[in-house]
């Protein structure tokens, strides 16, 4: 069953859309399931090499609607970027359901291996996103 892949805590890449041929993902760490929705916070990075990307939760500046990793002064909830995705519907936008992280917020050697025999490239921002 779907539920059982979606599983609060772990790490999953998303898609923006359900094209098969979309290859860039969003890292994010599944927070909550409410409604039957995964409740998604996106998390980002500057880096071009996968490997050594730290990862950070991704902001959007309100008075701007800027992306940012930067942790706003105010209002960092409400600036969180956060997904929700029927959990009918994961399969056509994940396609990695748990990807193993450092402590460091890099992706582990073994995660990063998955993530590349999936042909998937992360969301580079400022090039790739938005």
């Amino acid at each position: 069953m779907q539920e059982s892949r979606v599983v609060v805590g772990n790490y999953v890449s998303l898609c923006d859309t359900n094209d098969e041929n979309d290859d860039h993902f969003h890292l994010c760490k599944v927070i909550a399931i409410k409604d039957e929705k995964a409740v998604l916070l996106n998390y980002g990075t500057w880096s071009f090499n996968i490997k050594n990307a730290v990862f950070k939760v991704l902001y959007q500046e309100k008075s701007t609607g800027r992306y940012t990793t930067q942790i706003p002064t105010k209002d960092l909830e409400s600036q969180q970027v956060i997904d929700r995705l029927a959990l009918s519907e994961a399969d056509d936008y994940i396609d990695h359901y748990d990807i193993k992280m450092k402590s460091s917020m890099k992706i582990t050697a073994k995660s990063v291996r998955q993530i590349r025999k999936l042909g998937l490239r992360h969301h580079i921002l400022g090039k790739t996103f938005p």
